[in-house]
């Protein structure tokens, strides 16, 4: 119940786990454990793993995704911990990826244009789609080309309607930048060229200055003040969509 304290609901948890171990073999799996929400445990340690027992159950593992530092540390730093470094995703894996991806919105890029994406090159002759979220980026960024980039193929591409879009999907993808954090500014400048330049940087100002994101009803409430400009839900929304990469939209915020 919401009235359990944080005692009750960690008391319960382990003894919930470790009556699992007695009949099954439990894994838990844990992404990104060192960015766990503080709030809502504010005993957590800067490590994020204070709270793991040091009895830990003999049928159970747990395996958990971590950036290099203090918490990775941490983890190495405990008893009975293997640590295993995640290596560049392979070409498989990458056009997996970007399958995945086109599959959210129903999409078939085709092997010309997913070849394009795969075997992207950086300066040093690496693959820039090893990188799991520069690939996600990039097939992104393809998927968020809109019925005005598609109107441009009419003089600047020719042939067949189908032959057109390719070699618009495949310029784009040879515009892209071969890095992080170029593409992130890559996605900001487009999403500029896209909207009002104004209302773009008071939505990513206020998202980045936000401890763990804001709810549309803040937007409503701040955009309108600091842009001089008044609320539009509509415009709201697209402007949230050149953003759907980079910002997480939680349905109970």
């Amino acid at each position: 119940p919401d009235s359990c304290d944080l005692d009750q609901v960690t008391t319960t948890f382990w003894s919930l786990l470790r009556q699992a171990d007695v009949t099954n073999r439990v894994v838990l799996l844990i992404d990104n454990i060192d960015q766990f929400r503080r709030e809502y445990n504010p005993r957590l340690d800067s490590t994020s793993v204070g709270w793991l027992t040091p009895n830990w159950p003999e049928n159970v593992r747990l395996i958990v995704s971590a950036r290099e530092g203090l918490t990775a540390q941490s983890l190495r730093d405990r008893m009975g911990v293997v640590e295993i470094t995640l290596r560049d995703l392979d070409i498989t894996a990458r056009v997996r990826l970007v399958q995945a991806i086109c599959d959210r919105y129903h999409r078939n890029l085709g092997p010309a244009v997913t070849n394009e994406i795969v075997l992207r090159k950086r300066m040093d002759g690496t693959a820039a789609s090893s990188h799991p979220l520069w690939l996600t980026l990039a097939t992104e960024a393809i998927n968020l080309l809109d019925a005005d980039d598609f109107k441009r193929t009419e003089n600047e591409f020719t042939g067949q309607a189908d032959e057109r879009i390719e070699q618009l999907l495949l310029q784009t993808i040879r515009v892209l930048p071969i890095d992080v954090d170029g593409l992130f500014l890559w996605t900001l400048q487009r999403a500029r060229d896209l909207h009002d330049p104004t209302l773009v940087d008071g939505f990513v100002k206020l998202t980045a200055i936000s401890r763990f994101g804001l709810r549309e009803l803040d937007y409503r409430t701040l955009l309108p003040d600091l842009t001089k400009q008044p609320w539009d839900s509509l415009r709201f929304a697209m402007l949230r969509r050149s953003f759907r990469t980079l910002v997480q939209r939680r349905e109970d915020d």
